[in-house]
C-alpha cells in the first residue's frame, strides 16, 4: 500500500466517530426528537491537510446511519467504495460520525488494498449549514494503520432549489 497518495475519504465528510460499538437501535427514538436534525443529503467541500479541497455528498438517515461518496473516491492509486457508517447526536449542535470505505487498487484489477476509516464531529451551524473536522485513518489489508490525515469540511443541505 502506497502511503504517499491521495486518500479517498468521507464526504463529510463530512464528515465522521464514536458510534462504532453503540447500540443505535435503542437510541433511534431519542435521536429523532433532538434538534438540530442532520437528516438529509448535504453537499460538502472536504479538505485533507496539505491537499486541495474536493466535493462530496453525505446523507444522514433518521435511523442513525450515514452514507457518503466524494470526488477522491476515484483517485489512483486506489479507488474506494461508497462510505457507510453511523452518526450519534452529541449535544451542543453536534453529531459524531464514523464512516468506513473499502479500498481497491486502481487500474481495473479490483484487488483489495485496505480500508479507510473517517471519524469526526459535525457542528450544525443552522438548518442548512455544517462544519466538520476529524481524521481519516488508512489501514492495510492486514489491519495495520498506515496513515492518519486530519480533515475539515463544510456542508450545505441539498434542497430542490440548489
Amino acid at each position: 500500500m502506497n502511503t504517499f497518495r491521495r486518500i479517498p475519504i468521507m464526504s463529510l465528510a463530512v464528515a465522521g466517530l464514536i458510534a462504532g460499538g453503540l447500540m443505535l437501535s435503542s437510541l433511534h427514538g431519542q435521536q429523532a426528537g433532538l434538534a438540530p436534525n442532520p437528516s438529509g443529503t448535504w453537499i460538502q467541500t472536504i479538505t485533507l491537510k496539505g491537499e486541495a479541497p474536493f466535493q462530496g455528498l453525505v446523507t444522514f438517515n433518521a435511523d442513525g446511519t450515514v452514507t457518503d461518496t466524494d470526488q477522491a473516491d476515484a483517485a489512483p492509486p486506489d479507488i474506494a467504495s461508497p462510505g457507510h457508517g453511523v452518526w450519534l447526536y452529541g449535544g451542543q449542535n453536534t453529531v459524531h460520525i464514523r464512516l468506513e470505505k473499502f479500498l481497491f487498487l486502481a487500474g481495473g484489477s479490483g484487488t483489495p488494498d485496505g480500508t479507510n476509516l473517517s471519524i469526526g464531529t459535525v457542528t450544525i451551524k443552522d438548518s442548512d449549514n455544517f462544519q466538520a473536522n476529524g481524521v481519516v485513518e488508512v489501514f492495510s489489508n492486514t489491519g495495520q494503520q498506515v496513515l492518519t490525515i486530519p480533515f475539515t469540511s463544510v456542508g450545505k443541505r441539498m434542497t430542490l432549489s440548489n
